[in-house]
């Protein structure tokens, strides 16, 4: 998001006024007044570059309902659901919920009119003009017969790679180890090159959810009544030959817990599951009516056969931050393993020695260890008590970063007493293996 300071700036440049909404109390009057809000500059600069675009003829009508919403529909992971709620969710007697496998793709906003065609925004705003990005120039269309679709709409999607087996290979190829980096790779690179990338790795939309229908907003009607325009669109988008599907869908009768399975089993990171009778929320919430269940490390492994936690051993800390409730402790604990090849002989550094590898940070320790934990070294400065550096601990996390290796949203699982560091080895191979 840019900072406040540089839109003023930018606002300045282009000689607008935008009117203040924001009430904050004067520093020096004490008296409450209006003062502008990174919102109020954003409007004021959209608009500008709108009227831009109507004069010198590259406006696109579909944009209008891009800035309409302020986010599409956020889903909360279910861990922050009441038990009782998350016990309904899994009842295989409740059908108030449409369960749906999670896609590891770009979120993406299609847009069809029949006056210009298809286009396709992100939720990223363009650092020059802070509106949305149209990436519509960048998608290879197949040969389209678009004579049966007649009336403009809005569908929500995720754009994934055609093929699961992400091909590497050819020159303008970027560097990619997942479905979603490749597909933040090819919609990164400029219209030529990204058409090029998709000659071997074709893309598609799984498309979830349909917005507006002939510009109407559809955002108040339940999510159910919402699915009928959808399926009532969706075979004329296939026969034009737009590469579109649905996500895989529990079917009537199916166990919950079965179909959830069957999706991690098959490389799959999870599911969202949505209240039939749910709204679209446009306002960035994470209200509850959508929920995200996501395979953990943990189920990883247990899939791998490799046990259900990961040893390491406590390597470091970081310091509470100045000013909250943490400062003047340790308020997060850094672990560690060591790396093994192959062939199950340590990995080893410039130096000859084995890599210790940071594997995961957690944080959400208690307050008693964390006063436990915490002492001060000769300069007074905040440190991690000597005695705590090594001790075993069995982790989890939500997923691995395939950049790093490391767990995100890393949880302590219990403290392991009975094992020491020069326990916790871990292939190489196999951590990479375990990336969602």
């Amino acid at each position: 998001m840019a900072k406040l300071a540089d839109l003023k700036k930018t606002c300045e440049v282009l000689h607008l006024h935008p009117i203040p909404t924001k009430n904050a109390i004067n520093k020096d009057t004490g008296e409450r007044e209006k003062v502008l809000s990174i919102s109020d500059c954003t409007k004021a600069i959209q608009q500008f570059y709108l009227e831009q675009r109507k004069q010198n003829g590259t406006y696109r009508k579909s944009i209008e309902h891009i800035l309409a919403m302020e986010s599409p529909m956020l889903a909360l992971l279910i861990k922050h659901k009441k038990k009782e709620d998350q016990d309904a969710i899994w009842d295989n007697n409740n059908n108030n919920w449409i369960w749906e496998e999670k896609i590891d793709g770009n979120r993406a906003l299609l847009c069809y009119d029949p006056a210009t065609g298809f286009d396709m925004y992100s939720r990223n705003l363009s650092v020059t003009d802070q509106l949305p990005i149209n990436y519509g120039e960048k998608i290879l269309w197949p040969q389209l017969d678009v004579s049966e679709l007649t009336i403009p709409f809005v569908l929500d999607c995720e754009i994934v790679p055609q093929n699961k087996e992400i091909d590497k290979t050819g020159e303008f190829v970027p560097v990619a180890d997942t479905q979603l980096n490749l597909i933040s790779s090819i919609l990164s690179l400029n219209a030529e090159d990204s058409k090029k990338v998709q000659e071997r790795n074709p893309v598609k939309f799984v498309v979830f959810g349909i917005l507006y229908m002939n510009d109407n907003p559809l955002f108040d009607l339940p999510l159910y009544q919402r699915k009928k325009y959808l399926h009532v669109l969706l075979p004329h988008l296939v026969k034009a030959g737009v590469p579109i599907e649905e996500p895989l869908t529990l079917q009537p009768g199916e166990d919950k817990l079965e179909f959830y399975n069957r999706i991690l089993n098959a490389g799959g990171e999870g599911v969202v599951v949505k209240d039939i009778n749910s709204k679209y929320d446009i306002n960035g919430r994470r209200a509850g009516e959508w929920v995200k269940i996501k395979r953990s490390v943990s189920q990883a492994m247990s899939a791998e056969g490799l046990g259900d936690t990961v040893d390491a051993f406590v390597i470091g800390f970081e310091e509470g931050t100045p000013g909250t409730a943490n400062e003047g402790k340790v308020a997060s604990l850094k672990f560690g393993v060591e790396l093994l090849d192959q062939f199950n002989e340590p990995i080893l550094d410039e130096s000859g020695d084995p890599i210790t590898h940071h594997i995961a940070t957690v944080g959400g320790l208690t307050d008693d260890l964390k006063d436990a934990i915490t002492t001060k070294d000769i300069f007074g400065n905040v440190a991690l008590k000597q005695e705590v550096y090594g001790r075993v601990a069995s982790i989890d996390g939500q997923d691995l970063s395939s950049r790093n290796l490391r767990f995100a949203h890393a949880v302590l699982v219990c403290w392991r007493a009975d094992r020491s560091a020069d326990t916790c080895k871990l292939r190489k191979d196999i951590l990479e293996k375990l990336v969602l």
